[in-house]
Order: structure tokens, then C-alpha cells, then sequence
């Protein structure tokens, strides 16, 4: 499979694993000065890849690649433009919004 293809199947899988990741308010954040969201979803990524028994490089996708891909998942209407302050859950880009 494409690298690009899985990477996103995996970031759409951790979405719905994980909903809500990247919340400041989770267990991981306790006690952090400065709460990075792209860092949990990087962990959590790669925990669902090791579960998947999907060899990664460490790191794995970078930080950049993360956002590029948040941005394609927004643009298909997959996520909401915007992070809520309760994390990342898919679908949100089909809820109409209020303003």
C-alpha cells in the first residue's frame, strides 16, 4: 500500500481509537507547562501501528506530516477546521456550524 494512503488510514483508525486525542485535559498532559495535541496523536499513532504490527521509524510521521494530513482529513470533511479544547473526533466536518 502507498505510504501516504496508510499513513492516513492509520491517522483516520486513531481518530476513531482514540476519539478525542489531543485533549489538554487528558491523563498525559497532568503537570506539562506546555501541552503539544500533535504529540499525543503522534503517540497514539504509533501505539495503534505496534498494535497493528506495523513497523515505523521512530518519530513517525513527523509533526509536519501530522498537520498536512489534519489538513487533507479537513478538506474531505472528515474533521471539523478547527481542534475542539476536547480533542480530535472524526465526522465533526459533516456538523453544520452555528455561526
Amino acid at each position: 500500500m502507498e505510504k501516504t494512503c496508510e499513513r492516513l488510514l492509520l491517522l483516520i483508525a486513531t481518530f476513531l481509537k482514540y476519539p478525542g486525542v489531543g485533549c489538554p485535559d487528558s491523563f498525559e498532559s497532568k503537570g506539562e507547562k506546555h501541552h503539544d495535541a500533535f504529540l499525543q496523536v503522534q503517540k497514539r499513532f504509533q501505539e495503534l501501528a505496534t498494535s497493528l504490527n506495523i513497523q515505523l521509524p521512530p518519530d513517525y510521521p513527523a509533526i509536519p506530516t501530522l498537520r498536512k494530513d489534519l489538513n487533507t482529513l479537513r478538506k474531505y470533511g472528515i474533521l471539523d477546521r478547527q481542534m475542539y479544547r476536547w480533542g480530535y473526533y472524526l465526522g465533526t466536518g459533516a456538523i453544520p456550524s452555528r455561526n
